[in-house]
């Protein structure tokens, strides 16, 4: 494997590290090294899964108030007008209803003004809201080899059958809706991409321990009665004592710290093998 990244990276452009299941995770420092990398590891038929890189990873905005009958056409020439690339706009449906609810998804391209966005007020003559969409706190599973932690957009794994466990396209399955599902991943008699299969309640254990944040126990209060009259009760009060207070961080630099801690993930420009003793490998 070092030899094979010797012959297509430099060796200040990229550092790796080896997991367990003969599987190697690649990091690069820059969007065209990655591109290097992954056109090679494609030409060489390597298996492997990648991520989007976050140059080319489009910015998610919430419309709110905007009504149903405006044509996405309309919406992306004034958001186009005001200095905004618009990707994709998509309407949201009431889940159960179907119903056209007053709220868009709109996806723009990288630029640095996408935040002026969330200063807009009117758009098509309407009042409208800009807002973040809400994080998702479920865990992305691949539809092509089933695995978590990954899109089929970015994985060049074998397929496997979500319904039988078999090496092949779920979509191309034989198999009768009567028979019983086998979990590719457990094994167990359900499909592949059961929230109760035991993978998946693992990897939700270990993510929810990784992002569990510590909070101090509470102080305990005295629920004895107190008599204000008791002069001993209370400790004597100085003049000129002024009581020592811990000085905490700076919220803001605390904010900071946090937002470049969690920025370091290495998903843009990441990709992780598996490589046994032979050429093959696999990318995260």
């Amino acid at each position: 494997m070092v030899q094979y990244l010797a012959g297509t990276l430099e060796e200040e452009q990229y550092y790796c590290k080896a997991l367990p299941n003969k599987t190697a995770k690649i990091n690069v420092n820059t969007s065209d090294t990655y591109r290097r990398l992954v056109k090679r590891l494609q030409e060489d038929n390597v298996v492997h899964h990648t991520y989007q890189i976050r140059d080319e990873r489009a910015c998610r905005m919430i419309l709110r108030n905007l009504h149903h009958s405006i044509p996405p056409h309309e919406i992306q020439a004034e958001l186009e007008t005001l200095g905004h690339k618009v990707r994709n706009i998509l309407y949201i449906r009431h889940c159960v209803t179907k119903e056209p609810l007053p709220l868009n998804f709109v996806d723009l391209e990288p630029q640095d003004n996408n935040k002026s966005i969330y200063d807009l007020q009117l758009l098509c003559n309407m009042k409208i809201v800009v807002e973040a969409p809400r994080k998702k706190n479920h865990i992305v599973q691949c539809t092509r080899c089933q695995s978590y932690g990954h899109t089929k957009s970015y994985c060049s794994r074998p397929y496997v059958c979500v319904k039988c466990g078999g090496e092949h396209n779920s979509t191309l399955c034989t198999k009768e809706p009567a028979a019983p599902t086998t979990c590719a991943l457990c094994g167990g008699e359900h499909p592949a991409s059961y929230k109760v299969c035991i993978i998946y309640k693992n990897i939700q254990q270990a993510r929810s321990k990784t992002h569990r944040s510590v909070h101090p126990t509470a102080a305990q209060t005295s629920t004895s009665s107190v008599n204000i009259t008791d002069t001993s009760q209370f400790p004597p009060y100085l003049a000129n004592h002024i009581p020592f207070r811990h000085q905490s961080p700076h919220p803001f630099h605390t904010l900071m710290l946090l937002h470049t801690i969690n920025s370091r993930s290495p998903r843009p420009n990441s990709c992780l093998f598996s490589l046994p003793n032979s050429n093959r490998c696999s990318t995260n």
